[in-house]
């Protein structure tokens, strides 16, 4: 399963989740990796030396621990921006590296051609191809302790990048540790040099704010073709000879797999990259600092797609003043929140504050980790108790979906901000941070809290009644508010016949939903027994479309039972059920489940009087069920045990996976 690294505590239980296979594109180097003698460099590591002692020296305050922060020591450097350049790719016999061991390589950056001599921190970009399995990649200062900090979590099937700011090992090296060995790739878009003050190299940090949005009709270009490119000029507010900036880049809805690269509006496009895409169009975005000339930048796509551009700051030019306000502090990598073993998760549109973690901080360089989200969402850093900005920091594209992304985030006199638009679990790891001033606060503290009980709507058939019939069982609906509508021979999109039953013609499925009073966080859809052999996976958009409409952020389908007496209704369900399990892997429907009632009931006989329609017994296994399923998407405890006198699981597993509820009658 995805991982992230921790001090010592166990993690709650975190779900495993399956990961299509993928492809992935990935810019390959042919840059020699030229080097220069260590000779030349003695006078440069000595200043180094110096700093890194002064560095070492600070001290940084966990968000529980609250005590007053601590003053920035001397030890400040200046931007200078470069190439990009590819220093190390593992993929290849010269590496650019030296392999320690399985699952470490160290680069000498301060010895690379395009890199300063008395460079003391670098920004990097990491790339990861698939490995098999699910890990994480930690960049660190060489010839120090490996951290409790992580800048990467690889997983199965997909390449993986970030990008990030390190301070580099007094002999002006990096490590780079993978938890899960693998290859890697490194490429380098800045250095960092001593200074105690400076005009040009100083970062200037905004308000966060959008500068591109291809989806609106304010970018006539539209998406970008597969190997397209998007010039992006320097927006207001940055000088013309600024060096670099500082954007978070995200794209979606790419036609195919690819990667994004970056450079100077006027340099030539580079063998380097910044965020990989897989092709299926979910949400990606990397933050990255960008060299920039007086024209901007210009982003290549090879995947194509829609791109929004974010910008966060930007490094000074020659034309400032002189100044030691903007200077950068590098430090080891450290951990300062992780709510897996910290006050709780991040619930949906809470928000948690950090205090300032250090005294004379304008800004901090953090790695942003999401850990098991509830589903596609995103967090914003920001200063804490200022306004919320129109951005996003990391974006989590699918439920349980571990991902990270680097956040250089303006502080204020309160600290910092993390804001979730759905729950998860989240973690933030520094590793310096820039001189200046706090801005002040100008809004309220934000508040963490458990969301309002979901409302839920059901839609259903026949197989459905027992909760009309037998409306006591509706008090196994439990944790969340339930609306239900079922209609004997109801039918997902097209108009049914009058039910022998009932004598009245049912809605369908798309017309129930959006008839439905309000809108909806779920919806849970226990129809399609009166569809056979119809082309299911047009009717199952079109009931997903209808769900979204109403605001759903999760529809759970509910597959078909088979033990029925007529072999033609049997094969019916059988190929909706093979349907039903390929259509919910597709990327397009990452928020709709599969809760597999034919698994965890068939089983069970006695529960049926036909196959399908339910025995009093059954009546009440159908909304125990439905409760459970619920419970485990929101990760609460299950409204019940499994058996009388057993605890209640927590947080409540996949009821398939537990297996059926011996007898769901003696727990209500």
């Amino acid at each position: 399963m995805p991982t992230v690294p921790e001090e010592s505590a166990t993690p709650r239980a975190r779900a495993n989740y399956a990961v299509p296979s993928e492809g992935w594109g990935f810019r390959v180097a042919d840059d020699n990796l030229m080097t220069r003698s260590t000779g030349m460099r003695d006078a440069a590591r000595r200043r180094w030396a110096a700093l890194a002692v002064a560095a070492l020296l600070m001290q940084f305050v966990p968000a529980a621990a609250m005590s007053p922060p601590t003053s920035a020591a001397p030890g400040t450097s200046r931007l200078v921006p470069v190439g990009p350049v590819r220093l190390v790719d593992t993929r290849k016999a010269d590496c650019g590296c030296t392999r320690v061991d399985a699952h470490t390589v160290t680069v000498d950056v301060a010895g690379h051609r395009a890199v300063p001599d008395d460079a003391v921190a670098v920004a990097v970009t990491i790339t990861a191809p698939p490995n098999g399995g699910f890990g994480h990649v930690t960049a660190y200062p060489g010839g120090t302790r490996l951290p409790t900090a992580s800048n990467l979590n690889t997983r199965p099937g997909a390449v993986v990048a970030n990008s990030a700011i390190v301070r580099l090992g007094t002999n002006g090296d990096l490590a780079f540790h993978q938890h899960r060995p693998g290859g890697l790739v490194v490429d380098v878009t800045a250095a960092f040099v001593p200074a105690t003050t400076s005009r040009d190299g100083r970062f200037v940090p905004v308000a966060p704010r959008r500068l591109v949005d291809t989806r609106t009709p304010a970018t006539p270009s539209g998406p970008l073709r597969a190997g397209g490119s998007l010039d992006v000029a320097l927006p207001d507010g940055v000088r013309a000879d600024a060096t670099a900036v500082v954007v978070n880049i995200t794209s979606v809805l790419e036609p195919r797999a690819g990667h994004l690269s970056a450079h100077p509006s006027e340099a030539k496009a580079g063998n380097t990259s910044f965020l990989n895409l897989d092709g299926s169009g979910r949400v990606a975005a990397a933050s990255v600092v960008l060299p920039v000339d007086e024209g901007g930048f210009t982003i290549e796509s090879y995947g194509g797609g829609h791109m929004m551009v974010d910008l966060v700051g930007w490094f000074t030019g020659p034309s400032a003043a002189n100044s030691d306000v903007g200077l950068f502090v590098p430090t080891d990598p450290r951990r300062l929140v992780d709510t897996r073993r910290d006050d709780g998760r991040l619930w949906e549109d809470g928000t948690i504050e950090l205090g300032l973690p250090v005294a004379g901080a304008s800004a901090v360089v953090t790695n942003l980790t999401v850990v098991a989200p509830d589903r596609t969402g995103h967090v914003t850093a920001f200063p804490a108790r200022t306004r919320l900005p129109d951005t996003s920091s990391v974006n989590a594209a699918f439920r349980d979906h571990t991902v990270a992304n680097m956040a250089i985030t303006r502080v204020s006199t309160a600290g910092l901000a993390y804001r979730s638009h759905a729950s998860t679990d989240l973690v933030v790891d520094m590793n310096g941070w820039f001189t200046g001033t706090p801005v002040a606060t100008t809004t309220a503290a934000g508040r963490n809290q458990p969301p309002p009980p979901s409302r839920v709507l059901l839609v259903g058939d026949s197989t459905l009644s027992s909760l009309v019939y037998l409306p006591q069982t509706a008090g196994a609906l439990i944790g969340f508010e339930s609306v239900f509508d079922r209609g004997n021979c109801r039918r997902l999109v097209r108009q049914s016949c009058v039910s022998p039953t009932t004598g009245v013609r049912p809605t369908t499925a798309v017309e129930a939903i959006h008839a439905a009073p309000g809108t909806f966080d779920i919806v849970y859809i226990k129809a399609g027994y009166n569809d056979w052999f119809t082309y299911f996976p047009t009717e199952f958009d079109a009931v997903v479309q209808a769900a979204r409409a109403k605001g759903a952020h999760t529809v759970l389908w509910q597959s078909y039972n088979t033990a029925v007496f007529r072999p033609t209704e049997q094969r019916a369900y059988v190929e909706k059920n093979a349907s039903l399990r390929a259509i919910v892997g597709l990327p397009q429907y990452d928020d709709v489940h599969l809760a597999d009632w034919a698994a965890y009931s068939d089983p069970r006989p006695d529960w049926f009087w036909d196959g399908i329609h339910v025995t009093t017994a059954g009546a009440w296994a159908i909304p125990d069920y439905i409760s459970r399923w619920i419970a485990h998407l929101e990760r609460r405890p299950c409204p019940r045990p499994w058996a009388v006198g057993q605890p209640a699981p927590d947080p409540c597993p996949r009821p398939e996976w537990r297996g059926a509820v011996p007898n769901p009658i003696s727990l209500y």
